[in-house]
């Protein structure tokens, strides 16, 4: 392999990891694969990661590093594509880190196979604990879109050597969970992707050990399956054109997370106007054209009880919270 035929861009997303940038910085620059940018984007850090990522100027003339105003997870992406100038790009978070080999393995991987995508297991660090979600393999449209859109293959941006062409026209929103908005639409511009049972990635839980990071940032639990349940009802619409198989699948996953959405504010005690709203799109899932039969007992039962039973809706709240949340 001639590593001097692709550059490839790793954009690094920053926003308070200061303990964690320099592992996460000094596992790019120890990559096997030699040609490579590297775009380290501050998104506004509170704490010292923008200084940290100013020693590196000058160290590595591969390295550029950008600050900006505090804008969230998804309009990091979007710099990282508009100022990245790879024709892969590898976009991933500053409080994990990657294995040696991992630029050089995935961009091997698309070479030898022809494909667009190349996605790779990965550890989890603080538990010691492998995740192996998927056997080596390659699939065409038909095969993989129906795992994205589901999220068997998971939305996440980290863990994936995307070419670039897969991101034309793609804007990330600037809520949280923001991967799970557009990366079916990174994927439908996509015609052949490589799976790899190689663990090269190394995700710190950011729960775990940074709740103020880029991910979390100040983030509720209420909005997590807020936009959760929106953006996939989004790729509920989108399946229901193409995919028809997803459309059970989708159906309770917009469903509970509808649902989880509307126990949360109930024990928040806030989100009221968004809790109509939620009780609104409840109704107009189950009046979609046999929406209701693709629900399953749980998600049927739960949605009745809110819709209906609303005596019971704070001590459904009171026993989700303490078997999701422990609290």
């Amino acid at each position: 392999m001639n590593q001097k035929d692709c550059l490839i861009s790793i954009c690094i997303a920053a926003y308070n990891v200061e303990r964690y940038i320099e592992d996460c910085v000094k596992s790019v620059l120890g990559q096997t694969y030699s040609n490579i940018e590297i775009l380290i984007i501050d998104d506004g850090s509170k704490d010292n990661t923008g200084i940290i990522i100013d020693n590196y100027i000058g160290v590595d003339d591969r390295i550029r590093v950008i600050h900006k105003e505090n804008g969230g997870l998804g309009s990091v992406r979007n710099i990282s594509i508009s100022e990245s100038k790879g024709e892969y790009l590898l976009m991933i978070d500053g409080d994990d880190y990657l294995t040696p080999e991992m630029v050089e393995i995935m961009y091997k991987a698309i070479l030898k196979n022809t494909a667009d995508i190349c996605i790779c297991d990965y550890f989890i660090d603080e538990i010691k604990q492998s995740c192996s979600f998927h056997k080596e393999k390659v699939l065409l449209k038909d095969e993989f879109m129906p795992l994205i859109l589901t999220d068997d293959i998971q939305s996440v941006a980290w863990n994936k050597l995307i070419r670039r062409e897969c991101l034309d026209n793609v804007l990330f929103p600037s809520t949280i969970v923001q991967d799970i908005a557009v990366m079916h639409k990174v994927f439908n511009n996509a015609n052949r992707i490589v799976l790899l049972s190689d663990k090269l990635y190394v995700y710190r839980d950011s729960l775990f050990i940074n709740p103020n990071n880029i991910t979390n940032g100040s983030a509720s639990r209420f909005e997590s399956s807020y936009y959760r349940a929106l953006y996939f009802d989004d790729r509920l619409i989108y399946a229901s054109e193409q995919y028809k198989s997803c459309t059970s699948v989708l159906t309770n996953k917009v469903a509970g997370f509808l649902c989880a959405a509307y126990l949360k504010a109930v024990h928040e005690k806030n989100h009221y106007i968004e809790r109509e709203e939620i009780k609104l799109r409840l109704k107009e899932l189950l009046d979609r054209r046999d929406a209701g039969f693709h629900l399953s007992i749980k998600n049927k039962v739960v949605v009745f009880i809110i819709l209906y039973v609303s005596l019971l809706v704070p001590i459904t709240s009171s026993l989700y919270m303490k078997k999701r949340y422990k609290i």
